[in-house]
């Protein structure tokens, strides 16, 4: 069977997307987050910190062990990772103070970087030449919907248990359910898997010109939605926004939407030109976020950002995909979801001094200008510099 006939929707596409939706949900719990460290004393600067260092900490580690990890090895580390984030998640009751907490957030997201990095390795060589665009489509609704589901349902769920540790102790117990799904991954041999990257081609992937404009975006997009998820709660009850959760609620689904009537159509564009009027309208959405103080209009700028979201981050991925040596796509998407959570320490670390000087209107305006940045930088071809490819 020819790359471009075998299917998708395979069953380790479903386990996969198993694991990552349980583990996006222990992500998305940390909404209310920010009002949390506020009420135990923490200025906006120490909270952002503490906030952002989870993201650094995924990063760091996500690079360091994207050589390493294949669809070979996927199943034993998913398994391995699962149970150290159940276990960090445990740990948020008992953690109090700047310096617990950041040691348990530098922890927690170790363990959650090696189960992302693992899982994407496998995701990556399931899918079939030409349908990039579409299978990150789909994984980026996976990844995204949780978002959209956890925070306006949490706060009931944080009041019921008697506070926002006990809710996490029992989102960890809930994480473990993530553990058979990775054990019914399907076996791949060493022999089956692919070959580690060289020196060499590590050096040379990163002076290609494509790779490096991908990853600049995506630091783009993801600081800029980083920052909306840190704070946003926060400017909704100013603005007088009974729930502002909704937000995130209304917006994913604009992205989940375009994304699975469009994600063909996505595979047929000029990626690069796709994300330079994404990320156009992207800005537009930072624009009239601080205009938006009712319901109405508050929910309308949800929308907007939601299906510039939606076309934008399956085109980063997609493109990413494509510019990319066969062998080197797993390395370069984990290089790529590793941006991903350097945006979110980007976002709450910078957006926590912008908040402190100049309030919201700083600080979304400063997200729309980067956005704005981000769509010169689409709108010119970089001059390619090609990346090695090994004989078969």
């Amino acid at each position: 069977m020819s790359d471009g006939a075998r299917p998708l929707f395979t069953r380790d596409f479903f386990l996969v997307s198993g694991v990552v939706f349980l583990a996006q949900v222990s992500a998305a719990a940390f909404f209310p987050f920010h009002e949390d460290l506020l009420s135990r004393g923490m200025t906006e600067q120490a909270a952002g910190f503490v906030i952002g260092v989870f993201s650094l900490a995924v990063l760091v580690v996500r690079i360091g062990v994207s050589p390493l990890l294949h669809a070979g090895n996927a199943r034993r580390v998913s398994v391995a990772a699962v149970a150290a984030t159940a276990a960090a998640l445990l740990l948020y009751r008992a953690a109090d103070g700047f310096l617990p907490l950041t040691f348990l957030r530098v922890g927690h997201g170790a363990a959650y970087a090696v189960l992302l990095t693992a899982v994407t390795a496998r995701f990556v060589a399931g899918i079939p030449e030409g349908r990039s665009a579409e299978a990150f489509g789909w994984m980026s609704v996976i990844l995204l919907v949780p978002y959209a589901l956890v925070p306006p349902l949490f706060a009931p769920v944080e009041r019921a248990l008697g506070g926002f540790g006990p809710a996490l102790a029992w989102l960890g117990v809930a994480t473990l359910g993530a553990l058979p799904l990775a054990l019914l991954f399907r076996p791949v041999s060493a022999a089956g898997a692919p070959p580690a990257p060289t020196a060499a081609e590590l050096r040379e992937n990163l002076r290609s010109g494509p790779v490096r404009l991908d990853l600049l975006l995506s630091l783009v997009v993801w600081s800029a939605y980083g920052a909306v998820f840190a704070f946003l709660n926060g400017w909704g009850i100013g603005a007088g926004i009974a729930n502002p959760g909704l937000f995130l609620t209304v917006s994913t689904a604009a992205e989940a939407g375009v994304r699975v009537a469009g994600g063909k159509l996505l595979d047929r564009v000029d990626k690069r030109k796709g994300l330079a009027v994404a990320l156009a309208a992207i800005s537009a959405g930072f624009v009239l976020l601080p205009r938006a103080t009712g319901p109405a209009p508050f929910l309308g700028v949800a929308v907007v950002l939601g299906l510039s979201w939606g076309v934008a981050m399956p085109l980063l991925s997609g493109y990413l995909f494509d510019v990319s040596p066969p062998h080197l796509r797993p390395l370069n998407t984990n290089l790529g979801m590793a941006v991903f959570q350097a945006g979110f320490f980007v976002g709450p670390a910078l957006g926590g001094p912008f908040l402190q000087t100049g309030g919201y209107p700083l600080l979304f305006g400063g997200c729309a200008a980067l956005s704005a940045a981000g769509a010169a930088a689409a709108a010119f071809r970089p001059h390619p510099v090609p990346v090695p490819r090994r004989s078969p």
